[in-house]
């Protein structure tokens, strides 16, 4: 619309951002982002890449039981890695659940990195 000089409300429609995050390159082009929030996330070991990647499979959130559960991460570790990754608004807990804030970083998450249950 711009190049065409069309006037056009700056919003974004469902559509708008499905068409985009869509297309195959999509994460290509936004791994510098992605990589970039994964990597801050690894850099004291790899407690909140667990987290991200338990949370990436379960976008409804999960409560911190379910996270001590799951991750076998002990509670006081668990809360702080928490605490970390909320500090670098990566994810945020609501009325008891842990979600990721970003749902696209989430689906990258769940696509590049998968919950290995066999593990």
């Amino acid at each position: 619309m711009f190049e065409q000089v069309r006037n056009r409300d700056a919003v974004f429609t469902v559509e708008d951002v499905e068409a985009v995050v869509n297309k195959p390159e999509f994460f290509t082009r936004g791994s510098n982002y992605f990589n970039g929030v994964w990597g801050q996330a690894g850099e004291n070991g790899n407690t909140e890449q667990v987290i991200l990647i338990h949370l990436a499979k379960y976008p409804q959130g999960l409560s911190l039981n379910d996270l001590v559960e799951l991750t076998g991460i002990d509670e006081s570790n668990l809360q702080t890695a928490l605490d970390t990754l909320t500090r670098h608004d990566v994810i945020a807990e609501n009325q008891g659940r842990w979600r990721i804030i970003v749902e696209l970083f989430r689906l990258w998450v769940e696509k590049s990195h998968p919950l290995n249950l066999e593990s």
